[in-house]
């Protein structure tokens, strides 16, 4: 099951619920597509099967495997980090907006201008340190 939500798709409940032998991957922009605290503590043994793949037994014997351990297969190689997509989205619902709050043309590409990129960068740095 490939889950590219870019928020918690799939959670406990419906992991228990899930086949036995389900392959969990996410194919978001974060880390945050399954309950993977959830399913850790509701596991009775847990087998790293590869460097990429971690199998979960639930009590029901159910297994699950999980690829990265949550975290998005889209950016196995770290071309994007979670960090560079947070800035990304920001500037994309900034531009948003600006298209609803000034009833830009629609089709036609605008820009939000360093002045907006520059204050989303700092707010950014603001949360983070």
């Amino acid at each position: 099951m490939v889950s590219a939500t870019g928020s918690m798709a799939i959670s406990l409940s419906d992991m228990l619920s899930s086949s036995d032998g389900v392959v969990l991957a996410s194919a978001g922009s974060k880390a945050n597509e399954y309950d993977m605290a959830g399913l850790s503590s509701a596991s009775i043994n847990t087998v790293h099967v590869s460097k990429m793949i971690t199998e979960y037994t639930l009590a029901s014997k159910r297994r699950i495997r999980v690829l990265r351990n949550g975290a998005a297969v889209n950016f196995l190689l770290g071309s994007c980090p979670d960090q560079t997509m947070d800035l990304v989205f920001c500037e994309t619902a900034e531009g948003c907006k600006r298209l609803v709050e000034n009833n830009l043309e629609k089709h036609v590409i605008h820009e939000v201008g360093n002045v907006a990129r520059q204050r989303i960068a700092r707010e950014w740095l603001e949360l983070v340190q």
